[in-house]
C-alpha cells in the first residue's frame, strides 16, 4: 500500500512539473500569434521563415510534453480508479498549431490580411492587436517605436537689421554726454572796408542718453542640463535672440520712459503735411519724404519699411497689368528711388523711416550681450536649479534728429 502512495505521489509531481511546462508553451505560442496575426503577411519571406520554423519547433516540443502528460495522468488515474482512460489533453498550444487559419497564414501569404480563430483562450488572454500595446502574455512594450528627429525645431527668426545700418561704439561709463548744435544764424555778407562786420550766432544744447539694460532670466532644472547638453547651448542661443529683438524694438520705437531707450522714431523729423500732395501712392509718399531729407541737406541712404507694404508697392501694376515695380522674376537687392529698402517687422505697418542712419545715430556698447548662469539664486541650491540670465547694456545717441524721417502713408 506505502508502495503505491510513493508511485502516486511521484506521479502527481511529474504532473505538476508536466503542467508548468505546457503553460510556458502555451504564453511562447501566444507571444509567436501575436506577431503571426500582426505582421504574417507583411514580414519579409526570411522572418516569415525563421517563425514558422520556431512554430514548428515548439509544436513538436509540445506535443512530446502533451504525450508525456497524457500518460501520466492516464497512469494515476489506472492507481486510483483500477483501470480506464481520461478524455485525450489538447491544449492552447495544439489548437493553435491545429488552426487552419494559422496553417493558412504560414502556407500562403498571398493576401493583405488573414483572420486567425486562437479559440476561447487566445481571446481571453489577448486584447485587440492594435499599434498600442503588447498583451501581459507577450512581454509587454509598445509595438511600434516611433522615428526620433535629433535636435529641436526652433521657431523662425527675425532678421534684425536696425544695429547694421548705425555706427557702432563703446563706453566705460553709465552715460554718453554730448553737445548738439540746435540753432545756427548765419549773418555773413560781403562788408564794406572798415565797417562793422555782422555778428552770426550759434547755440548749442547739452544732450545725454543713459546706457540702459535689456536682460532676462530663465530657470531649469541642473538634472535637464546634465541629461540633455545639447539643451544648454539651445537656451543660451535662444535667451541672445530675445535680447536681440528687444534690442531692435528699443532701438526703433523705444520711448524713453522709465528703463526705455528714446529711439529713433521718437527722435525723427515727422515727414512734413507740406511735401503731401493729394493723390500720391506710397511710392510718391517715399519720394516726397526723400525730398525733405535732401533739402535739409542729408541724402538718404536707406528706406526702411513693413513687410507689408513693401509687397504691396512690388504688386503695384499700369493699366495694362505690368509691374511697375516688382520683377517677379528679379533676384536682385530690393531698390526705391536708387534707395536700399530694409524689410522689418519692428516698422508698423502703414509707416517708413528713411534717413541718412550713419549721420543720425550711434550705438554705444557698455555690455556686450552674455549669458551666466548660478546655482545660488534663491532656493536653487535646495531645488538643484539653475537660474540662466542674459543681459546687455547699451545707449543710442541721436545726433542728427533731421537725419532721418518717420511717418504714415495716409495723411490721417
Amino acid at each position: 500500500m506505502a508502495t503505491e502512495d510513493s508511485d502516486i505521489l511521484a506521479l502527481m509531481q511529474e504532473t505538476r512539473r508536466l503542467n508548468a511546462a505546457v503553460q510556458g508553451y502555451d504564453a511562447k505560442m501566444t507571444e509567436i500569434g501575436v506577431q503571426l496575426a500582426a505582421y504574417g503577411s507583411i514580414m519579409s519571406a526570411d522572418v516569415f521563415a525563421s517563425m514558422k520554423m520556431q512554430i514548428e519547433t515548439f509544436a513538436s516540443q509540445g506535443n512530446l510534453v502533451l504525450s508525456r502528460l497524457t500518460d501520466v495522468e492516464q497512469a494515476m488515474a489506472s492507481a486510483r480508479t483500477g483501470g480506464g482512460r481520461i478524455g485525450e489533453i489538447r491544449s492552447f498550444g495544439q489548437r493553435f498549431t491545429d488552426s487552419d487559419s494559422v496553417k493558412a497564414v504560414m502556407a500562403s501569404r498571398g493576401g493583405r490580411t488573414t483572420a486567425i480563430d486562437m479559440g476561447t483562450d487566445f481571446r481571453a488572454s489577448v486584447a485587440t492587436v492594435n499599434s498600442g500595446v503588447y498583451p501581459a502574455a507577450a512581454g509587454g512594450g509598445n509595438i511600434v517605436i516611433p522615428q526620433h528627429i535629433p535636435g529641436i525645431i526652433t521657431p523662425q527668426l527675425r532678421r534684425f537689421t536696425v544695429r547694421d545700418l548705425l555706427m557702432g561704439g563703446q563706453t566705460t561709463s553709465n552715460s554718453i554726454d554730448f553737445v548738439q548744435e540746435t540753432g545756427f544764424q548765419n549773418m555773413s555778407a560781403p562788408t564794406p572796408e572798415n565797417t562793422q562786420k555782422p555778428q552770426s550766432d550759434i547755440a548749442f544744447t547739452r544732450k545725454s542718453a543713459p546706457v540702459r539694460t535689456i536682460a532676462h532670466i530663465l530657470i531649469a532644472t541642473k538634472q535637464i542640463l546634465d541629461d540633455a547638453p545639447q539643451l544648454q547651448s539651445y537656451i543660451d542661443g535662444r535667451m541672445r535672440y530675445g535680447l536681440a529683438f528687444t534690442e531692435e524694438s528699443q532701438l526703433l520705437m523705444g520711448d524713453g520712459v522709465g528703463e526705455d531707450i528714446l529711439g529713433l522714431v521718437p527722435q525723427a523729423t515727422a515727414f512734413s503735411a507740406s511735401y503731401r500732395v493729394t493723390g500720391d501712392t506710397t511710392v510718391d509718399t517715399l519720394r516726397r519724404a526723400k525730398l525733405q531729407q535732401r533739402v535739409a541737406e542729408y541724402p538718404t541712404t536707406g528706406i526702411m519699411l513693413n513687410p507689408i507694404d513693401w509687397a504691396g508697392m512690388e504688386t503695384l501694376k499700369d493699366a495694362q497689368g505690368r509691374y511697375i515695380w516688382g520683377m517677379p522674376q528679379g533676384v536682385g537687392t530690393p531698390i526705391m528711388w536708387g534707395v536700399p529698402i530694409i524689410e522689418t517687422n519692428a516698422i508698423p505697418a502703414g509707416h517708413f523711416l528713411l534717413g541718412n542712419f550713419d549721420m543720425a545715430a550711434q550705438i554705444f556698447d557698455r555690455e556686450a550681450p552674455n549669458v551666466m548662469l548660478s546655482t545660488e539664486d534663491n532656493v536653487n541650491f535646495q531645488k538643484n536649479l539653475v537660474t540662466m540670465r542674459a543681459e546687455e547694456r547699451l545707449a543710442l545717441v541721436v545726433y542728427r534728429p533731421q537725419a532721418i524721417v518717420y511717418g504714415a502713408f495716409s495723411a490721417t
